[in-house]
């Protein structure tokens, strides 16, 4: 399964240089549509994720107001944790593209719909993340990779969190002033490559 989905994303990944535009201060590779926000609301949004990991799982589970979709990356790394088992998660499939002849292939993720379950998590991505993550916008191949797995377009607030090796992404979702995280994965999993 894992080295279908590496070959998957492979694919994802090899759409190629040729005709990127910017977005605000990101990379967009051709056929990617990318809503950035404002200065302003970046800036907030980032301190908010800071702010919520350096203060630890209470206030990272106050990002998590809303149901959360964990991606089949960060999934199969938390799945086995005896926490996350005994949490209610909903399973979520991602259609994904699989070589050249136009099959798809299914990949599993869960999403984070009731409270106590989306506390769960708030602990394990503390756990994980840590309190000092390094805070960027995500890269073309990364970009490739979290538009291969969503059926909508993606919009900012949009970071990966570094911690390590790990690269973390979190997508919210603004609601008026408040930021809800709405997507988690681990990129770092996934092979990137032209």
């Amino acid at each position: 399964m894992k080295a279908l989905l590496l070959c998957s994303l492979g694919l994802i990944l090899f759409a190629g240089d040729a005709g990127r535009v910017r977005a605000g201060d990101v990379e967009v590779p051709p056929g990617i549509v990318y809503k950035p926000v404002d200065a302003a609301t970046d800036a907030k949004a980032r301190q908010v994720v800071k702010d919520a990991f350096s203060a630890g799982a209470p206030q990272v589970f106050a990002l998590l107001t809303d149901p959360v979709v964990c991606g089949a990356a960060y999934w199969s790394a938390i799945k086995g944790d005896p926490a996350i088992q005994a949490a209610t998660t909903i399973p979520s499939h991602f259609k994904i593209p699989f070589g050249t002849s136009g099959q798809m292939q299914t990949i599993d993720g869960a999403t984070f719909k009731e409270a106590a379950a989306r506390q769960v998590l708030a602990g394990r991505l503390a756990a994980d993340i840590g309190k000092d993550p390094s805070l960027r916008k995500l890269h073309p191949d990364e970009l490739r990779v979290y538009w291969g797995m969503i059926p909508f377009d993606i919009e900012e607030p949009l970071y990966i969190l570094e911690v390590g090796q790990k690269r973390f992404l979190l997508n919210l979702h603004r609601h008026q002033e408040q930021f809800s995280v709405m997507w988690v994965d681990e990129l770092s999993t996934y092979k990137f490559g032209k």
